[in-house]
């Protein structure tokens, strides 16, 4: 999505991002309603008041920055885990595939923002 496509949105009423980041720019802009503009606490500037609205800046990539939420623990139920069937034992496997690979996406992207 460029910058133009999210001011569309957002003028005809359509939902859009809570947190952005703009391409050439190294501002993290997040929805404030009560303000209705996109603001970066960090540097204390509104999106529509760094825009020059030149074209090539209405043009630029928008990225989506994803909310950031908890990962949330899993049981450590003594009783359950002694119930385990062969099936239950392979479900809960998996489960526990996915758990850690939550983990490890996680953990890329905090240094991937690092990195930047």
């Amino acid at each position: 999505m460029k910058i133009i496509d999210l001011l569309n949105k957002k003028a005809n009423g359509e939902e859009v991002p809570n947190k952005i980041r703009i391409e050439h720019w190294c501002y993290k802009f997040e929805w404030v309603e009560h303000l209705d503009n996109y603001y970066d606490k960090s540097a204390d500037l509104d999106l529509l008041s760094v825009l020059s609205m030149s074209k090539e800046e209405l043009n630029y990539e928008v990225k989506i920055i994803e909310e950031d939420k908890p990962i949330e623990k899993i049981s450590n139920d003594l009783n359950y885990a002694n119930n385990y069937s062969r099936n239950n034992m392979k479900s809960n496997g998996k489960y526990l595939a996915d758990k850690i690979n939550e983990i490890i996406d996680k953990i890329n992207k905090l240094e991937e923002g690092n990195n930047r």
